[in-house]
């Protein structure tokens, strides 16, 4: 999966108050982000903006014999088939209101000879944002557009014991994260290294569901 990340400089709105100390802004940004799905192949890629309707049938255009995959804990992955015809459909039922939120990581699987390129359009998410890690596995990825380490960029929560699965397009790189050496890859200490939109799988092998929490804002990145 190849992604490039075109944020807009657009502001919707601003409003200051000014004090004796200070100034504070209010901003909104709105931005669009391009995902590339390869030929004849699956990705795992995760909504990255916030958008006046966030399913798959207002998100995805794309060409007939598409599919995705979205997990379901308690059921597994779920699917999807898009046609011509019918629109998306999931064992022959409608599907288009599958959600596709961000925080949330879905497979895409490109049936075709030719590279499909996925365009999000929408609000860049600022404040507090939260993503749940449920006991078990979840298909997650950063409510926030931007790239880097797991941790040290994008706020992931650092608790012993927990692994990151990240697809690589064959296989998953595998992680875990330990109070010693940190992420940890094959024995060596490896910070997994999220893209914009990409999606990943988190095991929690806690006892308890785990917050993943980030407070952002388009002023201080």
């Amino acid at each position: 999966m190849r992604t490039k990340t075109l944020l807009l400089a657009a502001v919707l709105g601003a409003a200051s108050v000014a004090s004796s100390l200070a100034q504070v802004y209010s901003v909104n940004a709105v931005g669009y982000v391009n995902v590339t799905v390869p030929a004849n192949a699956l990705s795992l890629i995760a909504n990255p903006l916030q958008a006046a309707n966030n399913t798959i049938g207002a998100l995805l255009n794309v060409p007939a014999g598409t599919q995705v995959y979205k997990f379901s804990p308690g059921v597994g992955l779920v699917s999807a088939l898009y046609d011509d015809i019918d629109g998306w459909t999931s064992g022959g039922a409608p599907a288009a209101n599958i959600s596709f939120n961000p925080g949330e990581g879905m497979f895409v699987r490109n049936n075709g000879g030719t590279a499909l390129t996925i365009t999000f359009v929408g609000d860049v998410l600022q404040g507090t944002q939260t993503v749940d890690l449920p006991v078990g596995l979840a298909l997650v990825g950063s409510k926030i557009p931007q790239s880097g380490g797991i941790s040290t960029t994008l706020a992931f929560p650092t608790t012993a014991g927990n692994q990151v699965y990240a697809y690589n397009g064959v296989g998953y790189d595998s992680y875990l994260y330990d109070d010693i050496d940190g992420w940890v890859k094959n024995g060596v200490p490896s910070e997994p290294q999220i893209a914009v939109a990409q999606g990943f799988w988190v095991r929690n092998n806690g006892t308890a569901t785990v917050a993943w929490t980030r407070t952002f804002s388009v002023n201080t990145p």
